[in-house]
């Protein structure tokens, strides 16, 4: 049955709220906090994933879309959520001594991880193609200035360059496809789309 009500569209997305809550969080401590202390904003990061983890658990069973159609909320896309979550708290576990150890022990770090997370998980809920397209834009752009993060390091700033320049691309293809789509069916969500298919529209 879909989910209409503004109250239960919250609530529909509450793990994705609570990552992208924490990730301005950390971004604001970041600035508060000294450089030494930037292992606490990890920890409040991997706080903030479990917390969005717990809910995604305390959401499983429920079913519906939300925001107009814009986002669907199901099993699927809780348990790629779950499987987000447990990916974004493997990385920050495993990015702690490295960053240590290249000097590069910035708090942004963790903001960035949370917002490809929270990119990551808008995409699993994506119902529309243009939700599609603001997901990927969302993980890409967190992900380009990761691969760049060693700004004193020469090979960082070029594959950031590089990567961002193959994105580009390929995010301008992506959203003329849309268009093409649209233009051809009228039509923006999965399930328009699928409709139109399973009638010859397409």
């Amino acid at each position: 049955m879909p989910i209409a009500t503004p109250t239960i569209d919250v609530v529909s997305v509450l793990p994705l709220v609570i990552v992208a809550a924490t990730a301005l969080l950390t971004l604001v401590l970041g600035v508060l906090l000294p450089r030494r202390q930037t292992h606490t904003l990890g920890l409040i990061a991997l706080l903030g994933l479990g917390a969005a983890a717990a809910a995604a658990l305390a959401l499983w069973g429920m079913t519906g879309t939300a925001y107009g159609g814009m986002l669907a909320t199901d099993n699927l896309s809780l348990f790629f959520s779950l499987v987000i979550l447990a990916g974004g708290a493997l990385a920050i576990l495993l990015s702690w001594e490295y960053l240590d150890r290249e000097g590069i022990s910035y708090g942004e770090f963790f903001t960035l991880i949370l917002l490809a997370v929270a990119g990551m998980m808008l995409l699993a809920a994506a119902n529309d193609l243009l939700v599609v397209f603001l997901s990927l834009e969302t993980l890409s752009l967190a992900l380009y200035i990761l691969v760049g993060f060693a700004r004193e390091r020469a090979s960082s700033e070029e594959a950031a360059l590089k990567y961002f320049l193959l994105g580009a691309f390929a995010s301008a293809t992506l959203l003329y496809g849309i268009a093409l789509v649209y233009g051809a069916t009228g039509v923006t969500s999965l399930a328009g789309l699928a409709a139109a298919g399973s009638s010859g529209g397409l």
